[in-house]
């Protein structure tokens, strides 16, 4: 896959390796890095884990307010996405998303994990299978092989770098 202004995409897992990833705390494998299942995914980034070195930076809500994720650190890209995934899992013709690392994000503390709904575009239903939708029924960000997304126009966003311009764009 080649992104619109000329760079080299991974389209197997999503990676960028210029990306700089930031210290927050988390000791281990990136969690379902290479895609599909993992057990024990909700203790694991990018839901509910807890560390001292994890600097809040930015925070999005869904619009009912039940789940509330955290973000350390600015993104480490912004993309525009039109590839037939997308296209179905949102309803349009191509999806804005900010890219952090899934260890520089989380599920607020607040937040019962229950509440999240997932469904997985490789297998057709709701499961946690990355790449998967994340929601509370309402579309609010995704969980790629690499990093999660986060869809600024589909949550309530009380601090966000909207001035994050799109770097990327991609068609599949």
């Amino acid at each position: 896959m080649t992104t619109q202004n000329g760079n080299k995409a991974n389209a197997a897992n999503g990676q960028d390796k210029g990306a700089k990833q930031t210290t927050t705390g988390w000791k281990g494998p990136i969690p379902a890095q290479n895609g599909g299942r993992q057990e024990g995914y909700i203790t694991k980034p990018p839901y509910s884990w807890q560390s001292d070195e994890f600097q809040v930076k930015y925070r999005a809500k869904c619009w009912c307010g039940k789940l509330e994720f955290e973000y350390h650190g600015d993104p480490i890209d912004a993309k525009h996405c039109h590839c037939t995934q997308c296209q179905r899992l949102h309803g349009a013709p191509f999806q804005w998303a900010a890219l952090f690392h899934k260890t520089s994000v989380r599920l607020a503390q607040h937040c019962d994990p229950l509440n999240l709904d997932f469904f997985s575009t490789q297998e057709g239903h709701s499961e946690h299978s990355v790449p998967c939708k994340i929601s509370c029924r309402n579309s609010m960000r995704a969980e790629t092989w690499s990093w999660p997304t986060h869809h600024p126009s589909y949550s309530r966003t009380t601090t966000y770098p909207l001035s994050s311009p799109p770097q990327r764009t991609f068609f599949t």
